[in-house]
């Protein structure tokens, strides 16, 4: 019997140990051995991170697939763990056998079965010789196709856990490819290693640390965030007939704790992106006190706790627009309650009073002084006073043209009495004409005729105090037209007497 060292197995494997140095034979079994294979597609992996998902999924429609997702494309990933056995028999009777597997599990189990298969059929191409070497290199080609996996229309699916080591790996796997280089940094001109230079994750343009440390600590600290952006004085910008130039893009915090810049920096710098962010936000409510003035608690732009989970869109971070009126916004209660992030005030979005619950309709008040309203806006405002009655919930007034004196508000079908403007029950409405200790007893029936404010009718609470106040109002006015006509017939008739005696009796004598 032939010694290990004289086995066709063992001189293979000693072979495939000069091709590839990495290559780990087994101490307690010479004819195994393991292999890690780096896995490095030509063009990058998409691939979709979603809850629950294990295996390769395909869409269900094509509308499916056209739909927008949020991909990540990975350039690296972890390595493919070969394991080889060459039993005995190994190569004229048995094909190697091989086992494959990836930490974390990131390919699909179908596809790893599937790749093992090609073991045999590659020991068949090689005519059930040597077929070692031919399996790595099989290997090694798809792994440079992303093993088929997946494209954009159709990208790999894995569960969201495996998210942050995927991305990770792949970040650190171009970090230790970077470093080994020597680039000339955009700003010194000098020539440096890569472990003190670092390349900007979105445009790739590349900078020693030192420039790029100095430049945007100054930037922040003069709270110009909007200069935080690459450095090339042309990155961003497209030529050709048609074409605009793009704004240039902030970068994000965890790009600057890359370089990296010092937490508390880095800290502030998130805290004025937030605070630009809201302040250009036409949807941002902020807290009507004078002393306070801070937005509302938004989930859109939370608190900064955590730098390390920080993402931005910055796309629009210098665009603004007009905001809609704020009444056409809110179409719930539950839209309406704001509460301040600085001073805690709970308030209405709506009216900025103090939050008056779910029950209490509002509405946006004018900001326009009695003094610059015109003629026909005073003359309809007084006749809204004078001929409707208002909803105790939304304060729409509704003026009563015929029939009895129970309302239903068109816009909140409230239920109110129009002679008081009071609440009814709407399981009961009557009983509030039946009760003989309310004002309204056996008036249900009161203007049955319409509301055209003649006096005829006494009417209660809130309107009875508006009729009072226009009757108060009415007898000053008509009390200061007569001190008017008292005022000028007294000048006239002194001018009058003037004229008689041909003296000016308000001449003031002269000194001789």
């Amino acid at each position: 019997m032939e010694s290990s060292e004289d086995d066709e197995r063992a001189e293979e494997l000693s072979s495939i140990s000069a091709i590839f140095p990495e290559l780990v034979v087994d101490d307690n079994s010479p004819f195994t051995a393991t292999l890690d294979l780096a896995i490095t597609p030509n063009d990058a992996l998409p691939v979709l991170f979603a809850a629950d998902v294990d295996i390769l999924t395909p869409p269900s429609s094509p509308l499916e697939a056209q739909a927008p997702k949020n991909l990540d494309f990975l350039s690296h990933l972890p390595a493919l763990r070969l394991t080889i056995s060459l039993h005995e028999g190994y190569p004229a009777e048995l094909p190697p056998q091989v086992e494959l597997k990836t930490t974390p599990a990131w390919l699909p189990e179908a596809k790893l079965r599937e790749l093992e298969e090609a073991a045999a059929s590659t020991w068949e191409e090689y005519g059930r010789g040597q077929a070692v070497y031919g399996y790595i290199d099989f290997l090694q080609e798809q792994a440079a196709m992303g093993f088929g996996l997946s494209s954009e229309q159709h990208p790999l699916s894995l569960p969201a856990a495996l998210k942050p080591t995927l991305l990770e790996f792949n970040k650190q796997e171009k970090r230790r490819q970077f470093e080994e280089g020597t680039y000339d940094c955009g700003v010194c001109l000098e020539p440096k290693k890569g472990t003190a230079c670092y390349r900007l994750e979105r445009c790739s343009h590349v900078f020693c640390i030192s420039c790029l440390k100095d430049f945007y600590i100054s930037c922040i600290t003069q709270g110009d965030v909007a200069s935080v952006t690459c450095l090339d004085p042309d990155c961003g910008k497209e030529t050709g007939p048609g074409r605009r130039n793009k704004p240039r893009r902030t970068l994000n915090p965890i790009e600057l704790l890359d370089i990296p810049l010092s937490e508390d920096v880095v800290r502030r710098y998130a805290e004025l992106k937030r605070t630009k962010k809201i302040e250009s936000d036409p949807d941002t409510i902020f807290c009507p006190r004078a002393w306070c003035q801070a937005p509302a608690r938004s989930a859109k732009y939370p608190p900064i706790k955590d730098l390390v989970s920080l993402t931005y869109d910055n796309e629009n971070d210098g665009a603004t627009q007009e905001a809609p009126p704020v009444e056409s916004k809110v179409k719930g209660n539950e839209e309406r309650l704001s509460v301040c992030e600085k001073c805690g005030l709970a308030f209405c979005r709506v009216c900025k009073l103090g939050w008056h619950g779910d029950l209490q309709y509002c509405n946006v008040k004018t900001d326009k002084p009695e003094d610059e309203l015109s003629e026909e806006e005073i003359a309809s405002l007084r006749y809204i006073r004078l001929h409707t009655s208002a909803c105790p919930t939304c304060k729409v007034p509704a003026q009563k043209m015929y029939g009895c004196n129970h309302m239903t508000c068109f816009q909140c079908r409230t239920h109110f009495c129009y002679l008081c403007e009071a609440w009814l029950n709407p399981n009961n409405v009557y009983d509030h004409f039946n009760d003989q200790k309310n004002e309204c007893f056996n008036r249900l029936f009161d203007l049955d005729q319409g509301d055209n404010a003649d006096g005829r009718v006494q009417f209660v609470g809130a309107r009875r105090f508006e009729m009072e106040a226009e009757r108060f109002e009415e007898e000053a006015r008509v009390a200061e037209a007569a001190r008017r006509r008292e005022l000028e017939a007294a000048a006239t008739a002194i001018a009058a007497a003037q004229a008689a005696q041909g003296v000016d009796l308000f001449d003031t004598p002269q000194r001789c």
